[in-house]
C-alpha cells in the first residue's frame, strides 16, 4: 500500500511529517516506511519537482518514480509519501503522478481539513511571520476571501476524480473526530500502524511543530517587516530587492547570514512574547467575518459529503462576540510590548542585522 498525504496547508502536516521522519526505525518495524527518496527537504516536494521536469522533457524526472516503484519490491510493508504541495497540483499533473505510483501500488490518499474559521487567522500568522504579508488582518481578510485555498472540496475533488473517491480519505482537524483526540494518532491509525506506536515514540516527536507563534510575536514582526518595506534603504547595497521576505534580506554576494538572523528573529519574537507574558488568545475574526467563513466551511463539507462513505460532522458553534480590538503591534497590552521589546533587544540577533536595518527594527521597539 502506498499513502500519499496531501496536506492541506495549515492542517498540521509538519506535525505529521515531523512525526513519520523522526521514527523511521519504530514505524518500519510495525511495517510502514517513510522513504529518504533522495531530497535535501522533511517533505517529499522533490516529486513535483520530478513530474515538472518531466513535462519539461528531462528523462531525469522518471527516476524518482522508479525508485517508488522499486519500494514495492518488499514484502507487506507500505509507504508514506507526505507534502501539502500536493494540494496545489492541477488536474494534469494529478494524472501524471497517478499513473506513475499507480503501475506497482495500491494507492489512497490522505488528507485533512480545517475549519476555516480557524484557518484564516492560521494562514495570516504564517504569512505575516514570514515577511509575506504587511497588511492588518482586516485588509487581509478582504483580500482572500476567494482564495482558492478555502474552496477545499474542490481542490480535494480534483483527487477524487483521478484516484476514485473510493481511495480517498478524508479527515477533519478537530480534535473529537481525531482518533484518540490527537493528529498524530489519527495520522497513525489512518496509514493502517497500532495506536501502540505513538506508546513506542519518544514524547518529543509526538509534540506539535510549525505552529501559529502568539499573536503579540506575530504583530511585532508585521511592524518591524513594514518599517523595513517602508524605507530608503540602499538596497542595492543591502539586498537583492526590496521585498519583505526573510529570504531576500542577503548581503551582496547572496551572503546567507542575514537570512539566518531573519530567521532567528522570528524564533525570538515567540520566546519573547511569551517570557513577557503574552500568548493568549486573541480574536481577529470578527462576527461577520466568522459567519462568512463558517457557511463557507459548511457548504464546501456538505459538498465533500457527498462522495464520502464516511462523511465529516461538522459541530455546531455559536458565533464569537464582538472583537474587541483589531489586533496590531500598537493594540499590545503596554506592559507586556515594553516587556518584548526589551527581551528583544538583549536576548534577539538585532544588533548583528545590517546597521540601517538593525535601526529600524530598533525604532520600530521604541514604540513602547
Amino acid at each position: 500500500m502506498l499513502y500519499v498525504h496531501i496536506g492541506l496547508h495549515k492542517t498540521g502536516t509538519s506535525t505529521i511529517q515531523r512525526f513519520f521522519r523522526l521514527n523511521t526505525a519504530l514505524t518500519e518495524r510495525h511495517g510502514l516506511v517513510f522513504p529518504d527518496l533522495g531530497f535535501d527537504s522533511r517533505t517529499h516536494g522533490g516529486v513535483i519537482a520530478s513530474l515538472r521536469d518531466i513535462e519539461k522533457g528531462d528523462a531525469a524526472g522518471e527516476a524518482v518514480f522508479e525508485a517508488i516503484d522499486g519500494l514495492a519490491d518488499a514484502d507487506g510493508r507500505s509507504y508514506l509519501l507526505s507534502t501539502e504541495n500536493f494540494e496545489l497540483m492541477a488536474p494534469q499533473r494529478i494524472e501524471m503522478f497517478a499513473e506513475r505510483i499507480r503501475r506497482r501500488h495500491d494507492v489512497r490518499i490522505l488528507v485533512y481539513v480545517r475549519d476555516l474559521t480557524r484557518l484564516m487567522p492560521s494562514v495570516y500568522a504564517q504569512r505575516t511571520k514570514k515577511g509575506r504579508n504587511l497588511r492588518d488582518f482586516d485588509t487581509f481578510f478582504a483580500m482572500t476571501e476567494d482564495w482558492i485555498r478555502f474552496r477545499v472540496s474542490e481542490i480535494i475533488g480534483r483527487w477524487g476524480e483521478v484516484f476514485g473517491w473510493e481511495k480517498l480519505r478524508v479527515r477533519a482537524l478537530d480534535r473529537e473526530a481525531l482518533v484518540g483526540g490527537d493528529l498524530v494518532s489519527d495520522a497513525v491509525a489512518a496509514v493502517g500502524l497500532p495506536l501502540s506506536v505513538i506508546e513506542e515514540a519518544p514524547a518529543a516527536t509526538r509534540k506539535t511543530f510549525n505552529a501559529s507563534p502568539p499573536w503579540e510575536a506575530v504583530e511585532t514582526l508585521r511592524a518591524i517587516y513594514a518599517a523595513i518595506d517602508a524605507a530608503d534603504l540602499d538596497w542595492d547595497h543591502l539586498g537583492r530587492n526590496k521585498r519583505v521576505q526573510r529570504k531576500t534580506f542577503t548581503e551582496p554576494g547572496g551572503d546567507q547570514g542575514v537570512v539566518y538572523k531573519i530567521n532567528r528573529l522570528e524564533d525570538a519574537c515567540a520566546e519573547a512574547a511569551v517570557a513577557a507574558g503574552g500568548g493568549g488568545l486573541v480574536q481577529y475574526l470578527t462576527p461577520k467575518q466568522w459567519s462568512a467563513l463558517r457557511d463557507l466551511y459548511v457548504s464546501e463539507i456538505e459538498r465533500l459529503n457527498v462522495h464520502l462513505d464516511q462523511p465529516i460532522h461538522v459541530p455546531t458553534e455559536p458565533p464569537p462576540m464582538p472583537r474587541p480590538f483589531l489586533p496590531e503591534f500598537d493594540t499590545i497590552p503596554v506592559g507586556v510590548r515594553r516587556d518584548l521589546a526589551e527581551r528583544l533587544r538583549v536576548r534577539s540577533p538585532v544588533a548583528s542585522l545590517p546597521g540601517p536595518i538593525a535601526e529600524i527594527v530598533d525604532t520600530v521597539l521604541a514604540r513602547t
